[in-house]
């Protein structure tokens, strides 16, 4: 009797760690969906209306493409894509431009290059102004890091490269490490990367962020697969640095591809800071250190600037 009261209190126990993992998945998946539907909403009906707005079947006149993350994709009181458009049409009123915004708050290189190949062939575009990299050392979505190791890695350290991938493309997970970072007082990976590139910084150092060598080969390696896209595709390609704020690495990268294969690009980093030194920051950049409507059009003018000194527009 004594046994068989055992052996039920065991089974009812386990039943209900059971139950209890059931609803811990169930729960998950359901704020994963969430978080994903959430994402789209504001990306679409908030953040870059805008981009949903243009016909695709429009041909006629320019038409430049914007790849980027939340520097392009924008706030809801703007963006420097839509600032471009308009500071066009009231440049050249008889020339049809339409810009299209495929910005994404959060992207990386490699999501970046997968939303380009994926709309080269609905837009079609003459132009494209390539404005990414800033998240490729936190956002290890549809990442191949591990490939760039010196080393050939073990079949574990493989496996754990993947796993750290397929984590970074779930809502849920970045949102549990958003809130790791406000619990424990920690930076987070885009504070943690805003350092003068004399500094060593490690995959050691921060528990989300890969290290800087790694981050580098992979942004090289997105960045030539562009290059390669606009060969593939005949548009003209621009590429744009960030304002050093977001870290001094990524616009080294960026300057160096962009010189070394003579592509022109925007040096937000230089135009900022000079504008910065003689005004207050907070004319052009909200707190965060993302542009403000000011910020945006700032952004724009140069962009015109570069496609007017290389002859790309008109």
């Amino acid at each position: 009797m004594t046994l068989h009261l055992a052996n039920f209190q065991e089974q009812s126990r386990t039943r209900k760690v059971f139950n209890l993992l059931g609803i811990i998945v169930v729960a998950v998946a359901f704020l994963e969906l969430f978080l994903r539907g959430l994402g789209v909403f504001v990306s679409f009906q908030i953040l870059n209306p805008s981009q949903h707005s243009l016909s695709a079947d429009q041909t006629n006149g320019h038409t430049i493409v914007c790849i980027g993350d939340s520097w392009t994709a924008g706030q809801s009181s703007g963006n420097y894509p839509d600032a471009l458009q308009e500071k066009l049409l009231a440049l050249f009123p008889e020339i049809s431009t339409r810009v299209i915004n495929l910005g994404a708050g959060g992207f990386n290189s490699s999501q970046g290059l997968r939303r380009l190949t994926d709309n080269l062939p609905i837009y079609q575009p003459d132009i494209v102004i390539v404005f990414i990299g800033n998240n490729d050392h936190w956002n290890l979505s549809e990442s191949v890091y591990w490939q760039f190791a010196d080393q050939q890695l073990d079949q574990f350290s493989l496996w754990k490269a993947k796993i750290r991938v397929f984590l970074h493309s779930l809502r849920v997970y970045k949102f549990i490490c958003i809130l790791f970072y406000k619990i424990r007082g920690m930076p987070t990976p885009n504070e943690f990367y805003a350092v003068s590139p004399d500094q060593q910084v490690t995959a050691e150092d921060h528990p989300v962020a890969i290290d800087r060598v790694l981050h580098k080969k992979q942004l090289e390696y997105n960045l030539l697969k562009f290059i390669e896209l606009s060969k593939v595709y005949d548009f003209t390609l621009i590429f744009q640095t960030y304002f050093h704020f977001h870290g001094y690495h990524v616009n080294e990268i960026i300057r160096d591809i962009a010189m070394t294969y003579h592509i022109p690009f925007v040096d937000n980093n230089i135009f900022f800071h000079e504008k910065i030194a003689v005004e207050d920051r907070e004319n052009y950049l909200i707190p965060d250190g993302h542009p403000n409507p000011t910020g945006y059009r700032f952004i724009a003018d140069h962009v015109i600037e570069v496609l007017q000194q290389e002859k790309i527009y008109p």
